[in-house]
């Protein structure tokens, strides 16, 4: 009788014992995908972030270029600008027409 109840305490204990043990690897198992999605969540947002900080690079490259492109195009208009100035006064400085010209 004794030796029937001490197997049944010893059962119910390594059952117990067993329960504790499936619930902590199942608990561990649960954290490690929890850490797994994590790691892929910061990884998304980094490359996200990165593909962000390229397009406003690309966009700012644009913007760049095209105020150069209108200085450029003011400087030459200017330079062109002085061309005729000079001419206009070269041939107003003469006594004869511009149509003679």
């Amino acid at each position: 009788m004794r030796e029937a109840r001490r197997q049944s305490q010893w059962s119910s204990r390594a059952a117990e014992e067993k329960a504790i043990r499936e619930r902590e690897e199942a608990d561990r198992r649960r954290q490690e995908e929890e850490l797994a999605l994590e790691a892929e969540r910061r990884k998304e947002q980094e490359l996200r972030r990165i593909e962000e900080e390229k397009r406003l690079l690309v966009e700012a490259r644009k913007r760049d270029d095209i105020a150069k492109r209108k200085v450029s195009m003011w400087l030459f208009g200017r330079h062109y600008l002085g061309h005729v100035l000079i001419a206009v006064r070269i041939l107003s400085s003469h006594s004869l027409p511009c149509t003679q010209y």
